[in-house]
């Protein structure tokens, strides 16, 4: 009788310990796989958060439009005002412009722009020191990408020479710009620039009994600091 036990035992506990082991093996399995699913679902709801915040940030965006803007610019010109008579040295003037215009749409702005240089200064004192050039212009500034803030400006349009000098003649003809710029965000509503402009122009020639002058044009290489107030509305979606 105990010789049967003793093999009966020897033959159970292997078979036992066996299937503890498999049961064991397979619920290590089962939690793994637990595990696992639940790792995969945190981040499977972290994505759908993280996708759901970047289009709530878009609607954001894409709720706003500009609609006007105005502004001025100054800075630095490096001009020079020649003609047939006088073939002037390039020299550093001051530059000042007052712009305003609407945006049709994001990448086009339109606009009207009051610049100048003052050449020499006027005195009051002496009404007959002074040179300058006034420019009307129409504007076009192009904003070609929307990952950043670089923009291309045109401007072309009317030209005004004033000169105070004894033997000196105002005189009218046309002018423009091409340049580029950088916008940079200061606030919700304003912004600073840097711009670069190559300014032109030429004007009529002045023909009278004792002055005889042809061929006035100038050229000039700016480099302008501006600030811009943006007006923009909400759009309906």
């Amino acid at each position: 009788m105990i010789k049967i036990y003793k093999i009966f035992t020897l033959l159970f506990i292997p078979c036992f310990l066996s299937s503890s082991f498999n049961y064991s093996q397979e619920k290590s399995d089962i939690q793994e796989m637990n595990l696992y699913g639940s790792v995969k679902s945190l981040k499977m709801i972290k994505h759908y958060a993280d996708v759901e915040e970047f289009d709530e940030i878009t609607r954001e965006q894409d709720t706003t439009k500009e609609i006007y803007y105005v502004g001025m610019e100054m800075g630095p010109a490096f001009l020079q005002f020649s003609s047939n008579q006088v073939n002037a040295e390039r020299s550093p003037r001051y530059e000042l412009s007052f712009f305003g215009g609407f945006v049709p749409f994001r990448a086009l702005r339109l606009g009207l722009n009051l610049n100048g240089y003052l050449i020499e200064p006027f005195d009051l004192y002496s009404p007959e020191t002074g040179i300058s050039i006034s420019n009307i212009h129409a504007q076009i500034q192009i904003l070609p990408f929307t990952s950043n803030n670089i923009f291309a400006n045109i401007q072309g349009g009317w030209s005004t020479c004033i000169n105070h000098h004894p033997n000196g003649f105002d005189s009218k003809g046309i002018s423009g710009k091409i340049g580029v710029g950088y916008n940079y965000v200061l606030g919700k509503n304003i912004f600073a620039s840097v711009i670069f402009n190559y300014g032109f122009g030429k004007f009529n020639n002045v023909n009278s009994p004792d002055v005889l002058i042809t061929n006035q044009h100038y050229n000039a290489y700016e480099i302008a600091i501006g600030i811009t107030y943006r007006k923009f509305k909400i759009k309906k979606i």
